[in-house]
């Protein structure tokens, strides 16, 4: 809409408000509020994974140590600070390059940035609604898994990443559709 009704601000903070109550309700908030009270950094570990996994990536940089050999390799460099077995290294930028090595990481990070830049040239350059509706998506959607990949191993769950895929495709399919279509 180029020009919202100022009732539409009232009717998403009263959607939010209401969508907090409802799940507060549903789950209780107390729970939350005693989980995050008692999480703290001391007792956190992943991020000494990833400082242990440093020399596994030295050692195995430019070819890895196979797909899906973090779990056996990496009991060879984990310290004795933290007893914990870590099948995933919680992050999957360092999983990745483990695993994989450094080129093939490189690869999938610059076609990310790739998928990124050509949303902003369709931004930029597009007037179709639909194509910058689907561009601003996407590079919703990159921005939250290069974000998301720091903390967590998603690119190990073939439905995640078949998901991420078929997103990071759709820009490039709206691309032939202008081709056919004389509309666009």
């Amino acid at each position: 809409m180029k020009r919202p009704p100022n009732t539409l601000k009232w009717l998403i903070i009263s959607l939010v408000a209401l969508d907090m109550v409802i799940v507060g309700t549903y789950f209780g908030v107390e729970k939350v509020k005693e989980r995050l009270e008692a999480t703290s950094f001391q007792s956190e570990v992943r991020d000494d994974v990833v400082r242990d996994a440093m020399p596994y990536i030295k050692d195995y940089f430019f070819i890895g140590s196979g797909a899906g050999t973090f779990y056996s390799t990496f009991i060879q460099y984990q310290s004795s600070t933290y007893t914990a077995f870590y099948d995933h290294a919680h992050n999957e930028y360092v999983q990745f390059t483990t695993e994989f090595g450094f080129a093939p990481s490189l690869l999938l990070f610059v076609m990310i940035l790739y998928v990124i830049s050509h949303c902003i040239r369709t931004l930029m350059n597009n007037k179709n609604q639909l194509n910058i509706g689907i561009s601003i998506g996407v590079i919703m959607a990159c921005i939250g898994m290069l974000m998301h990949c720091t903390v967590d191993f998603l690119l190990q769950d073939v439905a995640i990443v078949i998901l991420f895929i078929t997103i990071i495709c759709i820009p490039f399919l709206t691309i032939s559709f202008r081709k056919n279509d004389k509309r666009y």
